[in-house]
């Protein structure tokens, strides 16, 4: 029996596209309008230079292709309009220019290549949000659409840009040489009150102690994953207690922060970190970064050093401890607390003074004064675009100090009361506080004396804007007029 002949199969191919593109002709160019060619484009680097310019160092791809084309592309910033564009519309491609956008192969290779540089641009396109004070002295929040060229940056409440999330991509370990560089030459990035020089040197010594190893596996921890999992370039809608400092150093860092008072705060802490740690207790107050409450106690200590009355921070006494104790003339130790608005009431404050009272020694002879800071209730970004459509009023942090029902309030012998302070940004400085309503039994030195602490000589400025302000945006699904 003769064997059977083996038939011999070609090996199918799929044609691709003449133009080198890699795609079925079908669905490439050749067949397409023009400006149909699918294109993504990523910035590996960004580096601002102190003469208005950003080099980058950008990936270009062809949807369907597997090489990415790397590229160099410089923009300059316009000051007059505020926009950046494109130096000399031209991109040096470092390994040479791809197929795909060859005139020779390609008709519609203007069309693109204009297409292509501005969505580099739209990267840097900025966003504004500001406050609008109501006829009662509260505020609203108007949400400007995205635009490219900025509104007035002395005015808005912030500036962000939201297009670059995703857009621009660098790598944990260029945290802080980013951070570094947008505060020295990014003519965007701007902090009230600080000049570029203070805001460097802040930048410089936060990175003593907060080191990317560390500020990714915060990250990490508010996504609930694996630290090897997280990337710089991935924004969360973090828990809005655990927003400072981790969220605010990554949204810097990937650009997205230009304007905040998150920056102020950052600021702030960075140039008196070095008077602070100096202080017995330091090392229990670093323990406590990302914990309710981190953010006030952190500020309220810059503050109390700044001005020479920082004696302790941490402080045992029975089974709790002293938050600050401040002197030397009188000494006083200082509980620091937050409460969300919605939840601020008598019955809450009675359950903070009796939980504190509980665990303080009877033969105390350190009076006590509790620090109660009122934080606005978190919203994500689709929470706050809806309290922009609807225009719905949210209650000042005053007007919730002020309807506390004074006569409901029991205070313990052991504490002296409680003073209800705001924390805020106003432009001519550092960060500052304002109390907002003095609570005890009688007439209180403690209280007296604190709150004369806390006043400062220089006048506040326009416009104020409390701390914790800034909502969780989930860019870029915010849209309002």
């Amino acid at each position: 029996m003769k064997p059977k002949k083996l038939r011999h199969f070609k090996k199918k191919t799929i044609p691709s596209c003449s133009c080198g593109s890699e795609l079925r002709p079908s669905e490439c160019c050749r067949t397409n309008s023009p400006g149909k060619l699918g294109l993504t484009v990523r910035a590996r680097q960004v580096l601002f230079g102190s003469d208005g310019t950003a080099d980058l160092t950008i990936w270009v791809q062809a949807y369907g292709a597997k090489r990415r084309h790397p590229a160099r592309l410089r923009l300059t910033f316009k000051p007059d309009s505020g926009q950046w564009n494109t130096t000399d519309r031209i991109l040096y491609w470092l390994e040479g220019r791809p197929a795909f956008l060859d005139p020779l192969h390609c008709s519609y290779f203007l069309e693109n290549m204009c297409k292509l540089l501005q969505m580099v641009v739209n990267g840097f396109g900025v966003m504004a949000v500001d406050s609008i004070p109501n006829p009662d002295g509260s505020f609203r929040v108007k949400i400007h659409n995205i635009i490219l060229a900025p509104p007035d940056f002395e005015s808005a409440r912030g500036v962000y840009r939201p297009n670059i999330i995703g857009f621009h991509r660098p790598k944990w370990e260029e945290l802080w040489p980013i951070l570094n560089n947008r505060a020295k030459n990014d003519p965007q990035m701007k902090c009230d009150g600080f000049s570029k020089e203070q805001l460097v040197t802040a930048m410089d010594r936060l990175s003593q102690y907060f080191p990317w190893e560390w500020v990714r596996a915060r990250y990490a921890e508010a996504l609930q994953r694996k630290s090897s999992e997280v990337s710089l370039y991935e924004d969360i809608d973090c828990d809005y207690e655990r927003w400072f400092p981790v969220a605010s150093l990554v949204r810097a860092a990937n650009g997205f922060l230009c304007k905040d008072p998150a920056i102020s705060a950052l600021a702030t802490l960075g140039l008196e970190i070095e008077n602070i740690r100096k202080v017995p207790g330091w090392g229990e107050l670093l323990s406590r970064i990302g914990k309710r409450g981190f953010l006030f106690q952190a500020l309220l200590t810059s503050h109390f050093s700044r001005i020479g009355k920082l004696l302790a921070i941490e402080r045992q006494s029975g089974s709790t401890q002293d938050d600050l104790v401040i002197g030397p003339e009188h000494e006083i130790g200082i509980e620091v607390k937050t409460m969300k608005l919605s939840k601020l009431d008598a019955a809450s404050l009675n359950k903070v003074m009796s939980k504190k009272s509980s665990k303080l020694p009877k033969s105390r002879d350190l009076p006590l004064l509790i620090v109660v800071f009122p934080i606005e209730d978190g919203y994500s970004g689709e929470q706050l675009a809806e309290l922009v459509r609807t225009k719905a009023k949210t209650p000042s942090l005053s007007e919730v100090a002020m309807s506390i029902d004074y006569d409901a309030l029991v205070f313990p012998t052991i504490i002296q009361g409680i003073l209800l302070c705001g924390c805020l940004v106003d432009g001519t400085g550092p960060v500052r506080f304002e109390v907002l309503r003095e609570l005890a039994s009688g007439p209180s030195l403690a209280i007296s004396r604190v709150t004369k602490l806390l006043r400062e000589n220089r006048p506040f400025g326009v416009p104020r804007f409390y701390l914790p302000h800034t909502p969780n945006f989930v860019m870029p699904r915010v849209e309002a007029d």
